[in-house]
C-alpha cells in the first residue's frame, strides 16, 4: 500500500459536520466517534512518502497491527479540531519514520498499544515535531507494550501559536513515556535532540491506571519500565515545572541513565513546590 506524491490530503475535520466543543469532546461516548484521517488496520508494507496531510477531525494518522510502515517525508499540519494528533503507531512492528515535519494540537507522534500485542522494532530519525501537548510520547494507552525503541536527530517545540486547546501558545511535555495499563516498555534509546518552548522536557511515568479498551479485556496489573537511555539533548525555554522519573510502591522504573543533558528552565520555584507530594 503507497500514498505518495506532492498532493495533500485535506480532511476538513474542522467542519461543522466534524466540530465538536470541548465539553462534547470530554463526554466518554463521543471520544472515538469522529473520523481518523488515514487508519490502517493490519496491513503490511506500508508506505507514505513526500504527502502533506492536514486538518484531521480526529487524530491525523492510526495504524493498527501493522508490520513494515515506512512513513518518510511527510507533512502533517493539524489544528483542526480536538484531540489532533499527528501520528499514532499502535502495536506495529518494523516501523521506520524519517524526514517528517508534523505540526498538531496534540500528541505529534504517540506509541500506543490498545491490544494485548507489543510495537516493536521503530526507528524515529530526522523529524521537527511541534505540538501543543507532547512531542514524542509512548501511551497512554498501553494495554500491551513497546520494545526496541530508537529516536534520534529530532527537533521538539511548540508551534508558537494559540489554539482552541488553550491559551498556552507552549506544549506541554518533549519526550513522555508512560506505562499506564499494565504495559511492559523496555529497551528504548532517545539522542541527539533538542526541545524548545515546552512546560517540560522529560516525563517518564509507571502507575496504575488499569484503563481496558473494552469488556473483552481484564484489567491487568501494573507494567514495567526498563532500560531507557536518553542522551544529548538540549532543552531551552523550560517553564518551572520540574522533569521527573516515577514509580509506584513496589513498582519500579528501572535501568534509566541520563546523559549529557542541558536544561534551562525559568526558575522561581518556591520552598512550599519542593515539600509538595508527589
Amino acid at each position: 500500500i503507497k500514498i505518495s506524491g506532492d498532493g495533500t490530503i485535506d480532511c476538513n475535520g474542522g467542519t461543522g459536520d466534524f466540530y465538536m466543543t470541548k465539553e462534547e469532546w470530554r463526554s466518554a461516548e463521543n471520544e472515538r466517534i469522529r473520523p481518523f484521517g488515514i487508519l490502517m488496520r493490519r496491513c503490511q508494507n506500508v508506505t507514505l512518502e513526500d504527502v502533506t496531510l492536514k486538518n484531521s477531525a480526529f487524530w491525523m494518522q492510526q495504524y493498527l497491527e501493522c508490520k513494515n510502515l515506512r512513513l518518510i517525508n511527510i507533512n502533517v499540519f493539524n489544528h483542526a479540531n480536538y484531540n489532533n494528533d499527528g501520528l499514532d503507531i499502535n502495536n506495529c512492528k518494523d516501523v521506520i519514520i524519517t524526514g517528517c515535519r508534523i505540526y498538531c494540537s496534540d500528541d505529534a507522534i504517540a506509541i500506543k498499544s490498545t491490544t494485548p500485542k507489543i510495537n516493536e522494532n521503530i526507528v524515529i530519525s530526522d523529524c521537527i515535531l511541534r505540538s501543543h501537548y507532547n512531542g514524542f510520547k509512548i501511551g497512554t494507552e498501553t494495554n500491551g507494550g513497546v520494545k526496541n525503541l530508537t529516536l534520534t536527530n529530532c527537533v521538539i517545540g511548540s508551534p508558537g501559536y494559540k489554539n482552541h486547546h488553550g491559551t498556552n501558545d507552549i506544549g506541554f511535555c518533549g519526550i513522555a513515556l508512560q506505562s499506564n495499563d499494565g504495559a511492559v516498555i523496555e529497551n528504548i534509546t532517545i539522542s541527539n535532540v533538542t526541545i524548545d518552548s515546552m512546560m517540560t522536557p522529560f516525563f517518564i511515568r509507571l502507575q496504575d491506571r488499569g484503563r481496558t479498551i473494552s469488556e473483552n479485556y481484564e484489567r491487568q496489573s501494573p507494567g514495567a519500565m526498563k532500560n531507557i537511555n536518553i542522551s544529548n539533548v538540549i532543552a531551552t525555554n523550560m517553564t518551572k515545572l520540574a522533569s521527573s522519573v516515577t514509580g509506584i510502591p513496589g513498582y519500579y522504573v528501572e535501568n534509566v541513565k541520563f546523559s549529557n543533558i542541558q536544561i534551562f528552565s525559568e526558575g522561581g520555584g518556591t520552598h512550599e513546590d519542593i515539600e509538595k507530594p508527589v
